[in-house]
């Protein structure tokens, strides 16, 4: 069922990037700014603004490094309760950065995607927001920990 749900997510991130590929271009060509463009619903009937979203979440998706099999050494698994309540989990590498956390996390929520900006911080009171993107799972003390996500807007 996991397989089958990341293949899903996979499928749909492919589907809105290419999605926004063709739009983008014939409005360039047009000589539309992309404040400019069309207030038209896409062929899958989202509006500008969910089609905007959907790029966003397909170009994190896309920055996303692989996932490691389940048990590979060097691996950890995170977990992350999303602005909705819900909560979901992967697997990554300990070398892979707190960045690439934020990408999955834009990736699976559009609510995320929504946000100017954000930060991830432990689940827990008086837990210090993982500020740097460019530091590691493991230097960031990250591996198996329960994220949250904290507006910085």
């Amino acid at each position: 069922q996991e397989v089958q749900r990341r293949q899903r997510e996979e499928e749909r991130a492919k589907a809105a990037a290419a999605a926004a590929a063709t739009t983008r271009p014939q409005a360039a060509a047009a000589g539309l700014k992309p404040q400019q463009q069309p207030q038209q619903s896409s062929a899958s009937g989202q509006t500008p603004a969910a089609a905007d979203v959907a790029s966003v979440q397909a170009a994190a998706a896309a920055r996303l490094p692989p996932e490691p099999a389940d048990g590979a050494a060097g691996s950890c698994r995170v977990a992350f309760r999303l602005p909705d309540g819900s909560r979901v989990q992967r697997r990554f590498n300990s070398t892979d950065t707190i960045a690439a956390l934020q990408d999955y996390v834009i990736s699976v929520s559009a609510d995320a995607a929504k946000l100017s900006s954000f930060q991830l911080g432990e689940a827990r009171p008086g837990a210090q927001v993982l500020s740097d993107p460019t530091a590691t799972i493991q230097q960031a003390g990250a591996a198996g920990a329960m994220l949250v996500i904290k507006s910085s807007s």
